[in-house]
């Protein structure tokens, strides 16, 4: 039961997957460029973003995993709510990486601007 729950879960993460892949990559090549600070933590958030879509294809299969080890519904709820805490904190961290490095990048043009 859990392979055709994480295959569903695969399915529906394919583009978040190719989308992440692809950001890397892009950032990987502009940090090997003279990237500075603000591709690093560009880098750091999509790497993050990268590693919670990855994160989230098992997620579908936790409570019937628990379920058919014979817990309870009320252990695997909060299991799941652990594990949904975790990937919040993965993407909020993911967004503020990524946030803080077009900051510095447009603070650092405004800048040279002037």
């Amino acid at each position: 039961m859990e392979i055709s729950v994480i295959l569903g879960s695969l399915v529906g993460a394919v583009p978040g997957l190719v989308i992440w892949t692809t950001a890397t990559i892009l950032c990987a090549i502009i940090l090997s460029r003279n990237g500075d600070k603000a591709e690093r933590f560009l880098l750091a958030g999509v790497v993050l973003m990268l590693v919670n879509t990855l994160l989230k294809i098992p997620s579908a299969a936790i409570v019937p995993w628990f379920i058919e080890r014979g817990d309870t519904i009320t252990r695997a709820s909060s299991v799941v709510w652990g594990y949904g805490m975790l990937l919040n904190i993965i993407g909020m961290a993911a967004i503020i990486s990524m946030v803080y490095g077009f900051w510095i990048k447009f603070r650092a043009d405004n800048y040279s601007s002037h």
